[in-house]
Parts: C-alpha cells; structure tokens; sequence
C-alpha cells in the first residue's frame, strides 16, 4: 500500500505486479514462523486485562466495606456525644 496506491493496484495487470509477489513470500514466510497471531495476542491481552480490572473491582469492595464500617462507627461516635451531652 505504501509503494503502489489503491488505483493503481486496482487497474494494475497482472505482470505489472510482479515484484510485489516477493513482498507477499516474505510475508507468508514471516506469518509461518511466527504462529501466534494477532488474534491469540490480543485474546492474551484482554486475558490480562480481565483480570486486572477483576482486582480492581475486589479492592473497590473492600474499600467499600471498610468505608461502611468507619462510617458506622463515625455515627456511633455522634450518637454517643450527643448522649454524653445530654447527660451532663
């Protein structure tokens, strides 16, 4: 794509092409060696993603959880003020 343009390559003979034909055994040669494909690196990739964002939704909870707790103690506090203050 970068050496010929699209129309070119569209309204091209076959012969005149004929370099390009290297271009295409270099790639099959390169794809042939390298198995993985783009596919099964991106699979592994979002793999790695799942459970990175698993982990952050676990200490999302957590945090959660422990704001729940502080915040019910922080209301017992108030309550055992205005208990105390009423008393004195």
């Amino acid at each position: 794509m970068n050496r010929y343009d699209s129309d070119r390559i569209y309204t091209a003979f076959a012969y005149e092409l004929k370099s390009f034909s290297i271009e295409i055994k270099n790639l099959m040669e390169y794809y042939s060696k390298n198995l993985r494909s783009k596919n099964e690196i991106l699979h592994e990739s979002l793999v790695d993603t799942v459970g990175v964002i698993k982990d952050s939704y676990e200490n999302l909870l957590d945090r959660s959880q422990r704001l729940t707790i502080i915040n019910d103690k922080s209301n017992k506090l108030v309550d055992n003020y205005y208990q105390m203050r009423e008393s004195v």
